[in-house]
């Protein structure tokens, strides 16, 4: 979207109080969030030249007169009653959903997302040399050919695990409680860092040389091929069989969808074959067969890499795909960082156990772009599971980034204002 949105969340310990935090143009601050236990909120979203009007503007909506503004210019929240006991679950993407320009609008925007991207890519380009600020945000901007550079899995990997880590770092910033993680192949080491697991520094070194060792370690050879098969893993499993036993299931996203990888040839006679038994399915644009045995010699010279990280034990759980467990220290960290690059990533059996331990169902936050993993959430888990999105795949996302304020608000949960500019 063309249009600047910025954003306000206001608070009150009682509606009279929260009345008067909006008349006087009191937001929420980032250092307030922590201390609220309960009360109310507000909050506005609007393009920036309306900004002079959101206090009335916001005023006239909790007394229930109409606001003047289209819903395309302005969004309005409340009252709502502040719920600091939703447990919110972060779900980091992986490889896949990067995109040339993503979030550019808010690097320019905030001092603190653009330091913290630019600090995470310095480690990266001081390991293997590549410049990551400039092939996410190069300066002809986005066609075929930066788009097909930033696809490579020596670049896409820390472009997007720096990426996600940094909008992470943001939200937690303005108030935002992490109550567990879970990451999509590539995101679970963004996942795991992001709770305290292991420093972002190293994470983004070890993923830097990580991509660089999956290239290499295939050079010259076959890099493989995944494919999507809209059928349950069971079915799809049971027609492998019949098939080149050199294919393994490598994604259980839901339970409609298993992901296959291995060979190239391989990988695309299994798909007309399973065509035929009326399991469809495509092969998806990747540079390697991940979560395969092709990954083995990649998995081999990945062993001393690990061991020069320092994995801490966790307060607050990693809900694993890879392991299919939940982890919380660091020598369940260890195991996961060594089986990654060959192990199946069981999505469905993490959102499983992101549900297992919680009276009530948590949010689900999608920390970064894309709404990949929150539909896997709602087709796993039914309809009525809540995930958001917190920024889509267009060119800033913006106004993704303010919808997933938006909907944190109106379920209670605190944020504080200054997202999109501090």
């Amino acid at each position: 979207m063309s249009n600047t949105w910025h954003y306000s969340v206001f608070y009150g310990d009682s509606l009279d109080s929260l009345n008067e935090s909006i008349r006087s143009g009191r937001p929420l601050r980032p250092d307030a969030v922590a201390g609220i236990t309960g009360g109310f909120l507000a909050a506005a979203a609007y393009i920036a030249e309306h900004s002079s009007r959101i206090v009335q503007e916001l005023l006239a909506h909790l007394e229930g007169t109409a606001s003047s503004l289209p819903e395309s210019e302005l969004k309005l929240v409340g009252p709502i009653c502040a719920d600091t006991s939703k447990a919110v679950v972060w779900m980091f993407p992986g490889q896949g959903a990067q995109r040339v320009d993503l979030l550019k609008g808010l690097y320019r925007r905030s001092q603190f997302f653009r330091d913290t991207l630019n600090r995470y890519f310095e480690v990266a380009s001081d390991e293997t040399g590549e410049n990551f600020l400039e092939a996410l945000y190069p300066k002809e901007g986005a066609n075929d050919e930066t788009e097909s550079r930033l696809m490579k899995t020596s670049i896409c990997q820390p472009v997007m695990l720096g990426l996600t880590l940094a909008l992470g770092k943001l939200f937690e910033r303005h108030g935002l409680r992490c109550a567990g993680a879970m990451g999509h192949s590539l995101g679970e080491f963004a996942a795991v860092s992001a709770v305290g697991g292991i420093d972002e520094s190293e994470v983004m070194r070890f993923v830097a040389t990580r991509g660089h060792l999956m290239v290499t370690s295939l050079e010259g050879q076959d890099t493989g091929a995944m494919a999507a098969i809209m059928a349950p893993a069971d079915l799809v499993r049971d027609a492998l069989r019949d098939s080149d036993q050199s294919v393994v299931l490598a994604n259980m996203n839901q339970p409609k969808q298993t992901v296959i990888s291995g060979p190239t040839q391989a990988v695309e006679a299994t798909v007309k074959s399973l065509r035929r038994a009326r399991l469809p399915g495509k092969k998806i644009a990747v540079s390697h067969a991940f979560h395969s045995p092709l990954m083995a010699a990649a998995a081999t010279a990945l062993r001393p890499e690990i061991d020069k990280l320092n994995f801490k034990d966790l307060e607050v759980p990693i809900f694993s795909a890879i392991k299919a467990a939940p982890l919380t220290t660091a020598t369940d960290l260890r195991d996961m960082f060594e089986e990654h690059a060959e192990s199946p990533v069981r999505f469905i059996d993490a959102l499983g156990l992101a549900t297992a331990t919680e009276q009530e169902r948590p949010v689900f936050l999608e920390m970064g772009p894309g709404k990949t993993l929150s539909s896997f959430a709602r087709y796993t888990l039914g309809e009525e599971t809540v995930a958001i999105q917190s920024t889509n795949t267009s060119e800033d996302g913006e106004a993704g980034l303010v919808d997933a304020i938006m909907s944190l608000v109106q379920l209670g949960i605190p944020m504080a204002y200054g997202l999109l500019d501090h």
